[in-house]
């Protein structure tokens, strides 16, 4: 019996030397794996904040480009706090890589990119501040801005992948250590089998318990705390084929739907077939990965079959295996918002139409024809073919100014006007330039053209002129200059030569002799 009890305390002296290696080994092993840990949550915040400087910079070249395009400043709100994000993540990123030189390095060359990323877009800014929306557009065209955009990426990705390289040395070693732990703690596990074998087992099974009821509460947790957070939103919970799991009951009042009715119907069944396609392409990078949270704009039908728009925030929800769980989204109705933005756009089209068009005639004005005429010359320049400025002068003009008063001087602009547009080819560009000066630029036309143009003109204003009852003729002096686009000129020295022939014109035209009393003015 003392045998047999000598033997059990041998035994259980044994297992306790065992269990004593088994908790070294494992400390070690633990700490070690406590320290990969430590190193892959370094990286992971490395990454994540790195991501953030270009996704600011890139936040900060829309608005610019926004601003660019329409000139609103609401376009530039929130410059300078995505500016402060940008500069704190690149300082958050110099803090975690403080013991490495080499990342310290990598995080210097990103923050060189991040100013000349920045400097050009303020300076386009200040171009169009200075020169207007089109010399931006020069400027973008030049590609320049996306050259600065992939060296900062560049940048930031040679950032992740040394952080990764970093990452993968660690976890090598830490993986290495492990597997030294695993064999040791194998081999006295075996001997300790029969004592822990029962115990252990129902650790593993009230673990296991313990981990499903917490990721339960955590997502019951995290559902009802979206929904206390974003009440007045339109709140839900979306399966990765994107089918509603749950919506907050404010979908009421947004869209006239009880959240019984949202469970029983498609989600796809209420978008506008307009935004299906981009919602469905949203959605796919939402699937893979490639977008972990954004924002997502589409119309929804409320009950009365009225559509209204919705900015959604989506974000992608991963489970503990890094893979999709679900979606969550807080959605607002934009819908006012929307449509002032298209009457503030209308708006400014109409006001910017206003500003090129001459209040008289209707026809553009003298900022309206260099604007657009600058489109006309590089599709000429473009499809190589010429163009043709004809310089117009309304004769007597002050004559009839001073005979028949103003009023008639404002009518006899107006019918030139009227006769310049219809005698011309609707892809013609008409202008007047002020006073009796009036301009036309033909495009894909040669000196026969021209001729058959200025036939064209001098018949209209015989028929006009023949109308009974007229209280006076009108007539045009002609100037005509080409534009040859293997040698292409400024419009403004084109205007010059096409005015100086017209007055060349004009003067061959008075020189022989006076018109007849009566006779009906031509072109020349």
């Amino acid at each position: 019996m003392s045998a047999l009890l000598r033997t059990k305390r041998i035994a259980w002296a044994l297992a306790l030397l065992l269990a004593t290696v088994v908790l070294s080994f494992s400390y070690v092993s633990g700490r070690r794996y406590l320290n990969a840990l430590y190193w892959v949550e370094h990286t992971q915040e490395v990454v994540h904040t790195a991501e953030v400087v270009p996704a600011g910079v890139r936040d900060l070249e829309s608005g610019a480009r926004g601003y660019a395009i329409t000139g609103d400043t609401t376009f530039l709100e929130g410059r300078d706090a995505t500016r402060r994000k940008v500069d704190d993540a690149v300082e958050r990123v110099r803090f975690l890589v403080r013991d490495n030189p080499s990342q310290l390095a990598r995080i210097a060359r990103v923050e060189q990119a991040v100013h000349a990323k920045l400097a050009f877009v303020a300076q386009n800014i200040a171009l169009r501040e200075r020169e207007g929306a089109a010399a931006v557009e020069t400027r973008m065209a030049s590609l320049e801005g996306k050259v600065l955009m992939d060296q900062l990426r560049a940048s930031v990705l040679d950032l992740e992948r040394e952080e990764q390289r970093l990452l993968e040395r660690r976890s090598a070693a830490a993986a290495r250590t492990q597997t030294e732990t695993i064999v040791a703690i194998s081999a006295a596990a075996a001997l300790m089998l029969a004592l822990l074998g029962m115990s252990f087992y129902a650790l593993q099974r009230e673990a296991r318990e313990v981990r499903e009821a917490a990721a339960e509460l955590a997502e019951s947790e995290e559902r009802y705390r979206v929904l206390v957070e974003n009440v007045s939103d339109l709140v839900a919970i979306h399966g990765s084929d994107g089918e509603l799991r749950f919506v907050s009951p404010s979908v009421e009042t947004l869209l006239g739907r009880t959240p019984t009715e949202m469970h029983a119907m498609s989600a796809w069944s209420l978008l506008h077939p307009e935004d299906t396609a981009s919602v469905r392409y949203s959605l796919q990078k939402f699937q893979s990965g490639e977008v972990q949270s954004g924002v997502v704009t589409c119309r929804l039908r409320r009950r009365d079959s009225e559509y209204r728009w919705f900015e959604f925030k989506v974000a992608r929800v991963n489970g503990e295996d890094g893979q999709l769980r679900h979606y969550q989204s807080a959605g607002r109705d934009v819908t006012v918002r929307r449509q002032l933005e298209q009457r503030l756009a209308v708006q400014a089209e109409e006001l910017r139409n206003l500003s090129l068009r001459d209040g008289l005639t209707g026809l553009y004005n003298r900022r309206g024809f260099l604007e657009l005429s600058q489109q006309v010359v590089r599709v000429a320049e473009r499809e190589k073919h010429g163009l043709a400025l004809l310089f117009v002068d309304l004769d007597g003009l002050k004559r009839i100014n001073d005979q028949l008063g103003h009023g008639f001087g404002d009518r006899a602009i107006g019918e030139a006007a009227e006769l310049l547009r219809s005698t011309c080819r609707a892809t013609d560009l008409v202008a007047r330039l002020g006073g009796d000066e009036f301009v036309v630029l033909a495009s894909n036309v040669d000196s026969e053209s021209v001729e058959i143009l200025k036939g064209r003109l001098e018949r209209a204003l015989a028929d006009v002129n023949r109308q009974p009852r007229r209280e006076y003729s009108l007539a045009f002096s002609l100037g005509v200059a080409s534009f040859d686009p293997a040698a292409p000129i400024a419009m403004e020295s084109l205007l010059v030569e096409a005015d100086a022939r017209m007055y060349e014109a004009k003067a061959r035209r008075q020189r022989p002799r006076s018109r007849p009393a009566g006779a009906l003015p031509s072109v020349a």
